[in-house]
């Protein structure tokens, strides 16, 4: 690097400053600020290295639920089939990563998958890095386990499905609540075929005095991978629709950064909007990350831009636990990053793998050519 970097961090922050990118992040409550040269500048990518990782620890058939929506494709039939990344793999792949990392966002098919993986969330913890993790609603924990997470993971996720029995949708989230984890949201995947349950979910946190602590409801967009091909992506008014009417209801809600050109959209035409309010919403928005602040491991240590690229040509692969692997030289400034990175640009960060979830293709029935 052609300018110098400087680093600062304690048990409570993670501070960086360079030229091209600058950051402050607090370990306490995951809030990240960041900016350019200067503060009014939002930087296009990190040439210091990601500050995000989102790495899948368990894989395989050891879910508690088959989402018809999957799409890596998991089921619950064949246990026999799951696999998992030992601490010992984790930590010789730890070794390669530069020390921008803040967070890791880990992969898990269920929370007794993986036999490694407090002691993998703990080595996080002890290298400054805050380790967060997506589980299912399906699941049945002991309490032990659910006292262990809130413990030692700075954020949880819980996935709802339209397709479990609405009397058990919220048990776990009730029991995680009760166990005191502050930062706890709800994934919910939205499709076409989704969209009333999404309005039901909705009105269940609006109204529900025991879902009161939940941080926020992430809206998830369908990936057309694998099962997810059977489903539709929502139209741009529906979409549109689900966003104003949760900034109506009062309901806090945040969505993936598939969605985020979906949500601008719907911040822009929403009339009930100041103009200094809708500037604030987009700022906050942040469009595909892939390969420019974030990336993706799978569970076999192989790197690609994003999850949804996993086993895609253009989603690249290459392991990290080859020897002679440089993260920085061989993957974060490879020739197939820098490539990947300037397709984002040109599309204005929406999506390179799946035209089909782009705003410009969601206009009714629209024919993709």
């Amino acid at each position: 690097m052609k300018n110098k970097a400087t680093i600062f961090e304690n048990n409570e922050v993670k501070i960086f400053r360079s030229n091209e990118i600058n950051f402050n992040f607090s370990k306490i409550t995951g809030r990240m600020e960041t900016w350019g040269k200067t503060k009014d500048e939002d930087p296009f990518y990190s040439p210091y290295g990601p500050l995000h990782a989102d790495i899948e620890i368990c894989a395989g058939d050891s879910c508690k639920i088959s989402c018809p929506f999957c799409y890596k494709g998991n089921t619950s039939k064949n246990l026999g089939d799951s696999s998992y990344m030992t601490l010992d793999t984790f930590k010789k792949m730890f070794a390669k990563f530069p020390k921008t990392i803040c967070q890791i966002a880990f992969g898990i098919t269920s929370l007794d998958a993986n036999p490694d993986m407090f002691p993998i969330y703990d080595f996080c913890r002890e290298n400054g890095v805050i380790p967060n993790m997506t589980v299912s609603s399906a699941d049945t924990p002991t309490d032990e386990v659910i006292d262990r997470v809130v413990k030692t993971c700075g954020a949880i996720a819980i996935s709802v499905y339209g397709n479990q029995p609405k009397e058990s949708r919220y048990t776990l989230i009730r029991r995680f609540i009760k166990a005191g984890m502050n930062q706890l949201n709800i994934h919910f995947m939205v499709s076409k075929s989704s969209l009333k349950t999404a309005y039901e979910l909705c009105t269940d946190l609006i109204l529900d005095p025991t879902l009161k602590a939940v941080n926020a409801t992430v809206f998830l967009g369908l990936k057309p991978k694998k099962r997810g091909e059977a489903f539709q992506v929502t139209e741009n008014s529906e979409f549109e629709h689900l966003v104003n009417f949760c900034f109506a209801s009062g309901l806090k809600f945040g969505f993936d950064s598939c969605s985020a050109a979906g949500f601008d959209k719907a911040v822009l035409e929403n009339p009930a909007l100041s103009d200094e309010q809708k500037k604030s919403y987009i700022t906050m928005s942040e469009r595909c990350e892939s390969s420019r602040l974030s990336f993706y491991v799978n569970v076999k240590g192989e790197y690609s831009h994003c999850s949804f690229g996993e086993d895609m040509e253009k989603g690249w692969g290459i392991s990290l636990l080859k020897e002679d692997i440089d993260f920085m030289k061989d993957v974060w400034h490879h020739e197939n990053s820098k490539k990947f990175r300037a397709e984002l640009k040109t599309l204005n960060c929406e999506c390179p793998l799946f035209p089909e979830i782009r705003i410009e293709n969601r206009e009714g029935n629209k024919t993709l050519t």
